[in-house]
């Protein structure tokens, strides 16, 4: 057990994903920001580092090594989390022998499949040790960018119009299913992998041939982890004058998330002008921090 007044902070990072290194680059500014004071006061961190072999290595590096990959090249143990609920931990393995590790939380930072999907945090849970971050089912709904789509259109939830097109049916009948999604979206259109991050194989498409090499793009370099593509209709961005006026209102409620929220949906009556207030969220998850900090 944890005899230390500190929380002991398992931090994940890195992991079989086409996002491996947007993941070490985003823990590495967990890894700063615990290290420093009020939080180095009251946690004490753990770093395990999952390579895009999937080997689980426990380490000390620094924010750099961290997000520039050389923390592998550092002094890392191979370690796993126990699934026993009575060790609570992570095991360390090293010299033919093990040691039991206390943790006391973990923190999936991890980017795209295996991080992202519900995986690790199933094995949280039958850890039954508490984690930071969206639940096994949460998880899995939304890296599928189909199943979310589905599930928001089945609710009445106004968003973008959008198509899935699996790898089987591109490869069989590749024009047929283009032309679908020309009649449906019109372009531009963007064209990203269905369930894997955000940040790798996107690609915005405004005519048939840059839709077809957006379609390989996003795809076959993920093919070890990708058989599905989603793609999306181009929506213009709300004015700016209009985010300028939304940004003042917002810092003038101050902290209290439900108002916030009511704001900057309020005077979108209609489905198309809540689909405009719904596209302006980006900008007031922005906000939102700004003003949480306060």
């Amino acid at each position: 057990m944890n005899t230390n007044s500190k929380l002991r902070v398992a931090l994940f990072f890195g992991g079989v994903s086409s996002e491996h290194d947007v993941s070490c680059v985003s823990a590495s500014a967990w890894l700063r920001a615990l290290g420093q004071k009020p939080c180095a006061d009251k946690y004490e961190v753990f770093p395990v580092g999952i390579t895009k072999d999937g080997r689980w290595l426990a380490c000390r590096p620094t924010p750099e090594a961290m997000a520039d990959g050389s923390w592998e090249q550092g002094d890392c143990t191979p370690c796993v989390l126990s699934p026993d609920r009575k060790d609570h931990g992570i095991w360390l393995l090293k010299d033919g022998k093990a040691e039991l590790v206390h943790i006391d939380i973990c923190a999936p930072v991890m980017h795209g499949k295996n991080g992202e999907d519900g995986t690790i945090q199933g094995l949280f849970e039958l850890a039954r040790i508490p984690y930071v971050g969206c639940g096994v089912l949460g998880s899995a709904v939304c890296i599928d960018k189909a199943v979310a789509n589905a599930l928001m259109d089945s609710a009445g939830v106004p968003h973008c119009n959008w198509v899935a097109a699996s790898r089987a049916d591109l490869e069989l009948n590749g024009p047929v299913v283009l032309d679908g999604i020309e009649a449906k979206l019109g372009y531009p259109i963007f064209v990203k992998p269905a369930n894997a991050g955000s940040s790798v194989g996107i690609s915005k498409a405004a005519d048939r041939a840059a839709l077809e090499k957006g379609l390989q793009t996003s795809g076959l370099p993920l093919s070890a982890y990708l058989r599905k593509l989603i793609l999306g209709e181009s929506i213009q961005a709300a004015p700016s004058e209009e985010l300028r006026r939304l940004r003042t209102e917002i810092h003038q409620i101050g902290n209290n998330i439900n108002q916030i929220a009511r704001k900057a949906n309020a005077g979108f009556a209609s489905r198309e002008e809540t689909t405009r207030a719904l596209r302006m969220l980006d900008e007031v998850y922005g906000l939102l921090y700004e003003v949480a900090k306060r």
